[in-house]
């Protein structure tokens, strides 16, 4: 690909190594997928952050802002701040790394840093996109997520999941409202199980500042246990893969600041239907009638709950769509999109 260094620069403090010891919000871990997919296909990687702990080896240089200057490399990309893209040695390749809504880059400030080094943007989906308002002034690029290989060791099923759901998002994201129609739900399907797998621990320092928000909607959570409703930590991912695994959907409102949904796609990749509501990207995620549910009223929501909890012979035909595989890329695509 005519590259052979690529350097990393973000200003948050998870490691290398936090992938596989905790959970991780969706835009870290997805920052260490892409990391090792860009190692795996033979690129030698610089990592810049505030990271706790160091990590180096063979292909992989990950240390603190601290250590040195920036090193030099052919490619950067520059995760999520504008206050990064100046420590980049001019007249080199950067690319911008976007993550939540890009309407925080419609400032003075964050505008400014754009046009003095007019980066390529990258977005994760055409919502995505749709939220910066100014893409068409700068070059972009839309590349999706990829899938995490722990995901993608799924078997065919050949017999319907009993009906346990999880919810693996930000409680802050409408768990509340899922609540309510878990109540309805649960009436229609009293053996089914909502496993709620969330909490602060993910979202570091930013899960910290808003924990109290998130206590108050988990103990309304708590009070949900005579509906079939289990309130559990966060897991990692190779835990997590073990709960999809005798999962049979996962159910979520979506959000409008949701402009990938990692949660969501994880669970796909591994063949479970989901049912969403139109918000933010979900529709993105989900083929309606294919893949799951993209639902436009909590009736609707609540009837298509109901039906991939009960018909056997919809949860299997959705199923059997999910696994061809059509529906997601790996991070070593996304990686070589990155290069394009």
């Amino acid at each position: 690909m005519g590259t052979n260094t690529i350097v990393f620069l973000d200003k948050e403090d998870f490691s290398f190594q936090d992938i596989n010891e905790k959970p991780l919000a969706g835009a870290q871990s997805a920052f260490i997928e892409l990391v090792q997919a860009f190692r795996e296909s033979g690129f030698y990687v610089i990592v810049r952050n505030n990271c706790l702990r160091p990590y180096t080896d063979a292909s992989l240089d990950w240390q603190h802002f601290s250590v040195s200057e920036i090193p030099k490399g052919d490619l950067y990309i520059v995760n999520r701040s504008t206050s990064l893209l100046p420590l980049v040695p001019k007249g080199k390749k950067i690319l911008f790394w976007l993550h939540n809504e890009g309407k925080y880059l419609v400032s003075p400030v964050n505008l400014k840093s754009l046009i003095r080094r007019y980066p390529t943007l990258v977005f994760s989906g055409l919502y995505h996109r749709s939220t910066f308002p100014l893409w068409f002034l700068f070059r972009h690029r839309v590349i999706p997520y990829g899938i995490s290989t722990k995901f993608l060791h799924f078997k065919k099923a050949v017999t319907p999941a009993r009906p346990k759901v999880i919810f693996t998002s930000n409680p802050l994201r409408s768990l509340d409202w899922l609540m309510e129609r878990w109540k309805v739900i649960h009436a229609k399907v009293p053996k089914a199980e909502l496993h709620v797998f969330s909490g602060p621990a993910t979202y570091g320092s930013w899960g910290n500042s808003v924990a109290d928000r998130m206590k108050k909607v988990l103990d309304q959570v708590k009070s949900y246990e005579s509906h079939g409703v289990i309130l559990r930590e966060p897991i990692r991912k190779d835990k997590l893969v073990e709960e999809i695994k005798t999962s049979r959907s996962m159910f979520y409102r979506g959000d409008k600041a949701e402009t990938f949904c990692l949660a969501i796609a994880e669970v796909q990749a591994m063949g479970l239907p989901c049912v969403v509501q139109d918000l933010g990207s979900m529709k993105e995620r989900i083929v309606n009638g294919v893949t799951g549910f993209v639902t436009t009223s909590d009736k609707e929501f609540e009837d298509r709950a109901i039906a991939i909890l009960s018909d056997d012979k919809l949860w299997m035909e959705m199923n059997q769509a999910l696994i061809t595989g059509v529906y997601y890329k790996t991070w070593k695509q996304s990686a070589e999109m990155f290069m394009a």
